[in-house]
């Protein structure tokens, strides 16, 4: 993404790392079959996820998915099935793996809530809860 793109997010994300090892499996709603990848970012509005190239190569931008087994660490735990569309790509020729930056599109009221909340746990774990600092 351009460093001139305006930041267009409404909800604050928490993040996690490739060791932290954060998996689940997508699911297209067109072709293709079920796609293991790894979590980076979650917030109540949707999440960013990495996937090898060669596995994830036929997802685009706008194509919807649903994604299952989702397990977090704790207080935010499961989520077994939320649907999403993938809203960016970041594919650099010289990575193994591409980024994708995806908006949930079915989500039920219940896990916003618990996302909304282990967002703000992590916040807390950092010392960031009184801060006007959003990533």
């Amino acid at each position: 993404m351009s460093t001139k793109m305006k930041e267009k997010r409404e909800n604050k994300r928490a993040f996690f790392t490739l060791e932290d090892n954060i998996t689940a499996s997508v699911e297209p709603h067109k072709n293709g079959g079920p796609v293991q990848v790894i979590i980076l970012s979650i917030s109540a509005g949707g999440l960013s996820f990495v996937g090898a190239r060669q596995k994830v190569s036929g997802i685009k931008e706008g194509d919807r998915f649903t994604l299952k087994g989702f397990e977090a660490p704790e207080p935010l735990g499961r989520i077994d099935s939320v649907e999403a569309e993938v809203k960016y790509i970041l594919d650099h020729d010289v990575n193994i793996r591409v980024a994708f930056g995806c908006e949930f599109t079915k989500i039920p009221a219940s896990f916003v809530r618990r996302i909304e909340e282990y967002v703000n746990f992590r916040y807390r774990e950092m010392g960031l809860e009184d801060k006007n600092i959003q990533f």
